[in-house]
């Protein structure tokens, strides 16, 4: 039987990878929430987090993952990293002091600032 964080981040990478990739393929960014807790308590919902994705590097079956972190502010270092082949987990530089378990495309949808 698989761990609860195995099993997440396979289901990570085979369902919303796809998708991610699609975007970014097609010139978009990815905002992405990300997985950090397990609790069946909603008042730790908030120690989850939200990147945007802007980039991907494939070597391989490795797959660095471009984000912005807004705790980190314009830094390209910012990465998340997995591989599509197996050993499911995720590595990262996002600055959110835990592992990150997984991640999934939110919806966005751009919006005109206010005037002035």
């Amino acid at each position: 039987m698989l761990s609860s964080d195995t099993a997440l981040a396979r289901r990570t990478i085979s369902r919303q990878w796809p998708r991610i990739r699609a975007l970014l393929d097609g010139g978009q960014p990815a905002p992405l929430g990300l997985v950090t807790v397990a609790s069946p308590n909603p008042l730790v919902l908030g120690r989850n987090h939200q990147v945007l994705a802007y980039g991907y590097a494939l070597d391989g079956p490795e797959v660095t993952l471009a984000v912005y972190d807004p705790n980190s502010g314009p830094d390209d270092s910012v990465v998340i990293r997995f591989s599509t082949a197996g050993g499911f987990g995720f590595a990262s530089t996002v600055n959110i002091g835990r592992p990150v378990r997984g991640f999934f495309l939110t919806r966005y949808a751009p919006a005109e600032p206010p005037a002035g």
